[in-house]
């Protein structure tokens, strides 16, 4: 009887083994989601509900109630060619996120232009000439090009200069088989994701990791920072971010980065004949430090940063003194990204640039705002 049961009990893991197995590898976004309650769209977002970072830790303590997740930009009809756009947006996933009507749609709503948006992701990362480049991008006067980047990606991005090399790869039958079947990319975190959102091991992993949380003060190591306050919502904030913080910037960083960027601007002009301006988003952590404790002085990356790029006569976007100033919050407490208060500061900024810089004509009585 226990040599039935565990021959029964054999069988039934190595199903559940392979199940998982070709779930992470055979189109993941669906097949994969067959296995999960909490369910990943790419059109939409990883989530439904709650803040990306209640799902990394699976605290109940961090459950933060995020509006419905509505159809990303880029994925919608109202999303035009790169080559019809007066505006191209190349920024990361703040100018991406569905919990509202994106950076990118209402301003081509308010400006009555086509806007083009590109989410920065590999192969290009930062390379903003690079993906012009291999999308064969033909030079155009009159036109926008906006450069999108969370503060604390523009040292990583910027610490070289960018060259608009033609990035394409050819991949043959094998590599395609060993790269997207067998060994595929993020394997690990796709296994991960089984495990915390699956229908039988959500509740449990979220019990035990509350249950550690709230014992022994245990949380993940990605999330190393916290703010408790269950009348008016409780914040997590990123290693990444926490770190960006305390950084020490010599003023040679400062310049080597802003000299960098320089050369972004003045190629993506003399070569696309596109008006360039940077747009870097202040962190969460940067704003918002002190709830934790720390009431550590911030390295001023921006401000000084701005002051450089002033030097070089760079187009950019200052939201750090009305981000700093407002009394608003503008992000969420459990998700990296800004909300809708956020994202209105972010565009009556870049409208004022955009009107006062480049075209005397553009003004905020286009289409209104979907």
């Amino acid at each position: 009887m226990h040599e039935k049961l565990l021959k029964a009990f054999i069988y039934i893991t190595a199903f559940i083994c392979l199940i998982m197995f070709l779930s992470v590898r055979i189109v993941p976004e669906i097949s994969m989601n067959m296995l999960l309650q909490v369910k990943t769209y790419e059109e939409y977002e990883d989530s439904t509900r709650y803040g990306e970072l209640f799902y990394m830790t699976l605290i109940r303590d961090f459950k933060e109630d995020l509006p419905h997740a509505i159809r990303k930009y880029r994925f919608s009809d109202k999303h035009p060619r790169l080559e019809q756009a007066d505006i191209i947006i190349y920024g990361d996933s703040h100018f991406d996120h569905s919990r509202h009507v994106s950076f990118p749609e209402q301003l081509a709503g308010l400006t009555g232009k086509k806007v083009y948006y590109y989410r920065i992701n590999k192969p290009f990362w930062g390379n903003a000439p690079a993906f012009l480049e291999t999308m064969g991008y033909q030079p155009s006067n009159g036109k926008l090009f906006v450069y999108g980047s969370t503060e604390r990606y523009v040292p990583e991005r910027f610490w070289a200069s960018y060259q608009p090399e033609v990035m394409r790869t050819n991949i043959r039958p094998h590599q395609y088989l060993l790269r997207n079947v067998l060994f595929l990319e993020n394997t690990d975190l796709l296994y991960t994701t089984i495990l915390k959102r699956g229908y039988i091991t959500h509740s449990l992993y979220t019990t035990l990791s509350t249950l550690r949380f709230r014992l022994f003060k245990y949380i993940n190591s990605f999330t190393p920072e916290y703010h408790i306050d269950p009348g008016n919502g409780s914040w997590l904030f990123t290693i990444e971010s926490i770190n960006h913080f305390n950084q020490k910037f010599s003023d040679e960083d400062i310049q080597t980065i802003a000299s960098n960027i320089g050369h972004m601007a003045r190629l993506i002009e003399e070569r696309y004949g596109l008006d360039f301006v940077f747009l870097p988003i202040p962190e969460r952590y940067t704003l918002y430090h002190s709830l934790t404790g720390n009431n550590g002085p911030y390295n001023n990356f921006l401000p000084r940063l701005y002051a450089e790029l002033d030097k070089l006569g760079v187009n950019y976007v200052n939201l750090y003194d009305d981000f700093i100033e407002s009394k608003s919050i503008l992000f969420h407490m459990t998700d990296t990204h800004w909300n809708e208060n956020g994202v209105v500061i972010g565009l009556e900024n870049t409208l004022e640039k955009i009107n006062g810089m480049f075209f005397a004509d553009w003004s905020q009585t286009g289409e209104s705002s979907p």
